[in-house]
């Protein structure tokens, strides 16, 4: 697609969602502009409007089973009440369709440090977040993936059988998916974005997934627990630690396979796929010895 095209279609997608909610118009007020922004499970568009620039989420069909939107709208809230997260300034939890203040980042890099007190003050000062981590539902193969993609989760999912992970005990509200396009860095520190996947999870998750997603090595790993600790964390056992990075990796093998399976053009998700197996079967041989 031209670029032309693209912003063509950047400015049919968010005026057709502005004109379809008066709530959300009162706030942009006219759509002037419209740019797309990286995002693999939604639309995210930074808007100029005569009322200031915007962010703007705009859900894709592919992912809308994923999700629990009112769920999502109560996590978010409760976070940015606790100061973690970003306040929404629209949210829709009927059609997912979120607008977000336009905030230029400070940068693209959050140091592990700066991490680990950002979510260990999510897990320590959030009271609670609608919906929990179904680990065991997660790691279901999607049904509508064919026998080719079956295959290429095979050797993981036998991995897993011998190495099962354990989830009960202490749960806290976690974000779920903290990647580093869910951090933005701002004035005052960094914060939160995107709580589609949030809910209550064993501490692990989140710190498993942070170090995985961010690519930390032994020291930035040490860094990011330690501040987490210091920000009133508990860090689990180095065993349990690594054994719930085999578990994301293969949850998040999983959700890229089906995003394949279901026609998600944004990246290329049989590669994605492949890199956290890949991942995932090196830990689980570390495991095993």
């Amino acid at each position: 697609m031209s670029e032309g095209a693209a912003k063509e279609t950047a400015l049919a997608w968010c005026g057709e969602a502005i004109e379809r909610h008066p709530q959300l118009a009162a706030i942009t007020g006219e759509l002037i502009a419209a740019m797309r922004l990286p995002g693999l499970t939604n639309r995210v568009y930074w808007i100029e409007c005569a009322n200031g620039d915007f962010v703007l989420r705009l859900p894709r069909a592919e992912t809308a089973m994923l999700i629990d939107r009112q769920a999502e709208r109560a996590n978010l809230l409760a976070a940015a009440e606790q100061g973690v997260a970003l306040a929404p300034l629209f949210v829709d939890a009927e059609t997912g369709i979120l607008l977000s203040p336009a905030l230029e980042e400070l940068s693209d890099l959050v140091s592990p440090a700066a991490l680990g007190s950002l979510v260990g003050r999510l897990h320590g000062q959030v009271a609670g977040f609608e919906g929990a981590l179904d680990l065991k539902m997660l790691l279901q193969v999607p049904p509508h993936l064919d026998g080719a993609l079956r295959s290429r989760f095979a050797p993981l999912e036998r991995a897993l059988a011998k190495q099962p992970v354990k989830t009960h005990g202490q749960l806290v509200a976690s974000h779920c998916d903290l990647s580093p396009g869910n951090i933005l860095m701002t004035a005052s520190g960094p914060t939160l974005i995107d709580f589609e996947y949030s809910g209550m999870a064993p501490p692990a998750w989140d710190l498993a997934y942070a170090v995985l997603e961010h690519g930390y090595d032994q020291s930035g790993e040490r860094g990011f627990l330690e501040a987490y600790a210091a920000a009133g964390g508990g860090v689990p056992a180095p065993e349990g630690l690594q054994g719930m990075k085999m578990h994301c990796d293969a949850v998040s093998a999983l959700w890229a396979l089906g995003q394949a399976a279901s026609g998600n053009d944004a990246e290329d998700f049989l590669a994605f796929a492949e890199r956290r197996i890949a991942r995932a079967l090196i830990i689980a041989d570390e495991l095993a010895r």
